[in-house]
């Protein structure tokens, strides 16, 4: 019925660590930016949307590093798993 694609433990494990490169290098980004970021958005006057955001940006800096991480630790161990059980 249902069509599966199957992908390799390497496919799996290079999709991780992309994955978890992009996210540690945009927190790094956000960290690094996140004083210019906030005065311009808290000096504009617009309160709301300047909390808002800066409630996300909290929230993405504090995600990326540890689901970063984590995908790229994962990423290690997938790839080193055997491909098929062993029978």
């Amino acid at each position: 019925m249902g069509h599966t694609v199957q992908r390799t433990n390497s496919e799996v494990a290079r999709a991780m660590l992309v994955t978890g490169a992009v996210m540690i290098a945009v927190a790094i980004l956000l960290t690094f930016f996140d004083n210019r970021f906030a005065n311009f958005y808290v000096n504009s006057g617009a309160r709301f949307i300047a909390e808002f955001v800066m409630h996300l940006w909290s929230i993405l800096v504090q995600l990326g590093y540890p689901l970063g991480s984590f995908l790229i630790v994962g990423s290690i161990i997938v790839n080193r798993l055997p491909e098929r059980p062993a029978a």
